[in-house]
């Protein structure tokens, strides 16, 4: 718990920097796409927007995930990252098609875009999103909840650059369909990104095993020790994406209960090992539920 705790403290810290950064460039294309015209400028800056609204909810469910688990919620809080996870990514996908209905209306009533400040205000835009994905890159990888932080701000440094080229175009060339297009192909990115993190945090809600889980290869390699008859009953879920949990049914020879010890910590350490799972309940039986099945209903 402790390494966990440390690991989240400069995750926290890097979360709070990306927010203020976020509040300054929102600020700063809301002005400069009103004052250049620019829709792509003022989609960016809307997606900046949620981008912090995303970074203050990830790291407020970061914060809660450290209470210690208690009598109301034995598991304790770390599913409300999940749910913020879920959230962010729910909000991904409105803008998306928001920025779609705006880059509609755009081609069929273009207006005068004044190319060299939405450039400029694009350029900072870009480099102060780099910065905030470098600071959360690591942490992404290792969190679902910052990844769905994590993607809002890669996708609106991809809307940066699309806006960058799309200033260049229209400072160069005058072409002004350029910027809805751009502003086009960052909503089919952020619909794509936000599918991905809903279905992997529905997936954690929904209590499913791991995925690249076999439980074939599991109960062959729990069944092979010494003493074990057979495995059944079992159940695999996440409450987290970094915590899985274990039970099972563990059919033995007529040995005693103190027996079963080395036998539990044998599993335990291969369940934890092998499988990366970090809390297993086992139920010692001889001779019960013969004829159940690895998976069963939970009325059988």
């Amino acid at each position: 718990m402790s390494d966990h705790y440390d690991h989240e403290l400069p995750t926290g810290r890097n979360l709070f920097i990306s927010i203020l950064m976020n509040v300054v460039i929102t600020i700063s294309e809301i002005v400069g796409g009103i004052v250049s015209g620019s829709l792509a400028l003022l989609a960016d800056a809307f997606h900046n927007a949620t981008d912090t609204l995303a970074g203050v909810l990830a790291l407020w469910t970061l914060r809660l995930g450290r209470r210690a688990h208690d009598e109301q919620y034995t598991f304790g809080y770390r599913r409300a990252e999940i749910l913020s996870a879920g959230i962010n990514a729910g909000a991904m996908a409105v803008i998306s098609f928001i920025l779609f209905r705006e880059a509609y209306e755009r081609f069929l009533h273009p207006v005068p875009i004044r190319g060299g400040i939405m450039l400029v205000v694009a350029l900072v835009g870009l480099v102060a999103n780099l910065v905030s994905v470098l600071l959360l890159h690591r942490s992404a990888g290792e969190s679902l909840n910052v990844r769905g932080a994590y993607l809002h701000l890669l996708s609106d440094t991809l809307s940066s650059v699309g806006v960058v080229v799309g200033g260049v175009v229209v400072t160069l060339w005058h072409v002004t369909w350029v910027d809805p297009l751009v502003t086009v192909l960052v909503a089919v990115w952020v619909l794509k990104e936000a599918f991905s993190v809903v279905r992997e945090a529905g997936g954690i809600l929904m209590e499913r095993a791991p995925i690249g889980l076999e439980l074939a290869r599991l109960e062959a390699d729990i069944c092979a020790l010494s003493h074990v008859k057979d495995l059944h009953h079992v159940h695999v879920w996440q409450v987290s994406d970094t915590e899985t949990m274990f039970e099972g049914h563990i059919n033995v020879d007529d040995i005693s209960v103190n027996d079963t010890g080395p036998i539990r910590e044998q599993i335990q350490d291969l369940l934890h090992t092998k499988y990366g799972i970090t809390h297993a309940t086992l139920q010692f039986e001889f001779e019960c539920c013969q004829g159940a099945g690895l998976i069963v209903n939970g009325r059988d």
